[in-house]
């Protein structure tokens, strides 16, 4: 009975010595450890590209000013606005609108990101 066990251990190991001299399955070996490496590059490249959209966004949204923090923040929701008033030249009166915006890049939530823009307005006389 024992030879019986280790004709088919023998057997076995023969079967799997030729599957791997004959380079079956290969590409699927190779497949399988590029997949998940690929995967976290092209999520992080679509991550930054999102962080790059919304930076522009509040970059626009500050520098159009409006009526400052409050018609910048019917635009923009999600993000923070700050006035502040500030002179311009004489008794003139400008407005410096601060923003931020708590950011994460898409599917690695661990990376947070606070984005921030700031926009000085003068009144023309």
């Amino acid at each position: 009975m024992a030879r019986g066990h280790r004709g088919n251990t023998l057997r076995l190991l023969r079967k799997l010595r030729a599957l791997a001299l004959e380079d079956r399955g290969t590409v699927a070996f190779e497949f399988a450890l590029i997949c998940f490496p690929m995967l976290l590059l092209a999520s992080g490249i679509f991550g930054v590209g999102v962080v790059m959209v919304e930076y522009m966004e509040l970059n626009f949204t500050v520098e159009a000013g409006g009526d400052g923090p409050g018609w910048a923040k019917t635009q923009l929701p999600q993000a923070s606005f700050i006035g502040q008033p500030i002179p311009c030249s004489g008794v003139v009166t400008g407005e410096q609108v601060q923003g931020t915006w708590p950011t994460t890049l898409g599917v690695l939530d661990a990376f947070t990101l606070t984005l921030s823009a700031s926009a000085t307005a003068c009144p023309q006389k």
